[in-house]
């Protein structure tokens, strides 16, 4: 299981959803990240990636939404990058 890409998203903590789709999120309402995967097939993958982040005054520094399609190794670069993963 772990040389597929939902294999090695699992060892860092995605979880899988009912609908096949891969989530994974940390944070609170002052900042968080969010990432939620989906299977195309034909090794492409959609991602949706969310990160936020307040101020100690609740003014907005950060909201970053993304929806993208890339090639599995793409896709583990774009998540390794920006999320703050530890493997298990």
């Amino acid at each position: 299981m772990t040389n597929t890409i939902t294999g090695i998203l699992s060892l860092y903590g995605f979880e899988t959803r009912p609908d096949g789709s891969q989530w994974w999120g940390i944070g609170s309402l002052v900042w968080g990240h969010i990432a939620e995967v989906k299977n195309l097939g034909n090794d492409l993958y959609e991602v949706k990636y969310h990160e936020w982040f307040y101020d100690s005054w609740g003014e907005c520094l950060k909201d970053e939404r993304s929806t993208t399609v890339l090639h599995g190794a793409l896709l583990l670069q774009f998540l390794f990058e920006r999320l703050p993963l530890r493997s298990r």
